[in-house]
């Protein structure tokens, strides 16, 4: 019988590699955790090339590891592939362009000085395109450099994430470096400047998302070419496409429902119920919106007082963290037909938002819908939000986790549908009473 692994190992050279027995410690990087490393691993090497080296340890490893190699060898690089041998494992190693010829103990300094070059040289790129830029007119070539320059920018600082040993905290001051040393020219975009100062205190304000609504930047210069930038990206058309897909889904409930009792929660700018007002006057029905920004509430009924329906509504300053506890929601509420929200639930941690999407379960009539979204985080890159601008308090969460959240809610899964807005990117879930 053929070993299989040799074939497989045979099929991963691409370069040819030459025997090399040495003992080594290394130090590891797992990618998604926060811990910089796990020092004392020992393994041997085998063979190297100008692009790799394979080694054997006695710990599992798995493709993505990020390695720092020592005694002598001070080489850094991914795992590629592993399998076991003799009790041991094996595995292949792919040298790293950014990190090669460093040891763990120095990566840190030296990973940080190429992204200190790579800023530099990202600024004087801002620097020159500000000198052409004339005006808020439309120069798509401009733009395109500009996309260019952002996008590397941002692909150095994800590669400093994945390459370095750098814990959370480390990550953290890296980011915030980052953004002090860009902000002469990045804050002259009205999104990044408002996504870097939060004015209203908190993330995620009815401010900025009623300027990803409009899409139109607000700014003059390079500002106006950094805010097209950002009104394009993925999360920001992703919040378009969520408004979309939330209208069409409260129209459903508002014509196959009479004067029915619906809940918003965290309802911001309300853009969706201005947009739906012939349709909610037509229903009858009586909305609740509550959000604890006493601003967002008067901006939503100042601009909802040119429709016929504001006697319909109910504006209410009201701490939604509160609504965790069903006794309390019936006092407060009373029983609902339809509660919603949308971008809200990605800012809450796991046992809070359990407790209040079963709280809100509970409040909805028979036959009442819960509609909740969620951003999918395997649906956009989460550089842009962590280092141009300071937008990372929203939990990375994928579909798995969602319906697990559901599961342990105690909500039926045949009791909910599911789907996504245009982009992809944002996770509808409707759990019917």
């Amino acid at each position: 019988m053929h070993d299989s692994s040799v074939y497989r190992e045979r099929d991963m050279r691409q370069f040819k590699r030459v025997p090399l027995l040495k003992n080594i410690d290394y130090s590891m990087k797992m990618p998604g955790f926060d811990t910089s490393k796990l020092s004392s691993l020992k393994g041997m090497t085998v063979d190297i090339s100008d692009k790799g080296i394979g080694i054997e340890t006695d710990y599992p490893l798995a493709p993505g590891h990020t390695l720092w190699l020592s005694d002598g060898i001070e080489m850094a690089g991914i795992v590629r592939w592993c399998i076991p041998a003799e009790k041991k494992y094996r595995a292949g190693i792919e040298l790293s362009l950014t990190t090669a010829g460093l040891s763990a103990g120095n990566t840190i300094q030296q990973a940080l000085s190429i992204l200190d070059q790579k800023t530099e040289e990202y600024i004087r790129q801002l620097k020159d395109f500000e000198d052409i830029c004339s005006g808020t007119y439309d120069n798509d070539n401009l733009l395109g450099e500009i996309t260019s320059a952002n996008d590397s920018m941002l692909k150095a600082c994800l590669e400093l994430e994945k390459e370095a040993p750098l814990d959370a905290a480390q990550i953290k001051e890296a980011q915030i470096a980052f953004r002090l040393k860009t902000n002469l020219v990045l804050a002259k975009s009205h999104f990044i400047n408002h996504a870097r100062t939060w004015p209203k205190g908190h993330p995620g304000d009815y401010m900025i998302l009623e300027h990803a609504y409009r899409n139109s930047p607000m700014s003059e210069g390079i500002g106006y070419y950094l805010d097209k930038y950002c009104l394009s990206s993925t999360l920001c058309t992703a919040v378009r496409g969520r408004k979309a897909l939330l209208r069409e889904l409260l129209q459903a409930e508002l014509e196959s429902r009479s004067k029915p009792s619906i809940l918003d929660v965290a309802c911001g700018s309300c853009r969706e119920i201005f947009e739906l007002s012939p349709d909610i006057e037509r229903s009858g029905a009586k909305i609740t919106c509550i959000d604890f920004d006493s601003e967002a509430l008067d901006f939503a009924a100042n601009r909802i007082s040119y429709t016929g329906i504001l006697d319909q509504l109910e504006f209410r300053k009201y701490n939604a963290f509160k609504m965790v506890n069903h006794e309390r929601n019936i006092k407060e509420f009373g029983m609902q037909d339809v509660i919603y929200s949308v971008g809200f639930f990605d800012y809450i941690e796991d046992e809070t938002l359990i407790r209040m999407l079963g709280s809100f379960y509970k409040l909805l009539n028979n036959g009442g819908n819960l509609i909740a979204s969620f951003k999918d985080c395997r649906r956009y890159a989460t550089s842009f939000y962590h280092w141009m601008v300071d937008w990372s308090a929203f939990y990375q969460r994928t579909e798995e986790d969602c319906w697990r959240l559901m599961e342990r809610v105690g909500i039926p899964s045949e009791k909910i549908s599911f789907s996504r807005d245009s982009s992809g990117v944002i996770m509808f879930f409707i759990a019917t009473r």
